[in-house]
């Protein structure tokens, strides 16, 4: 994969795991403590694992370029 494509797909998981966790955490605070059997803290997990993988994604990227 080129930079700019790995750098895209950086930016999307990192937007959706923010989006899962913004979720999650509106859910929690409305009352929610299940969704499709899962709990919402797990979801939150989820959303976390996406943000990290984004982050190296995006490390991945500069180290590469030359950046680090």
């Amino acid at each position: 994969m080129n930079h700019r494509t790995l750098n895209r797909v950086g930016s999307a998981l990192g937007i959706g795991g923010i989006a899962i966790c913004a979720a999650s955490t509106l859910g929690r605070a409305g009352g929610i403590y299940y969704v499709l059997g899962y709990e919402v803290g797990t979801i939150f997990g989820a959303g976390v694992a996406l943000i990290a993988v984004a982050c190296l994604v995006k490390l991945e990227v500069l180290v590469s370029r030359g950046g680090g």
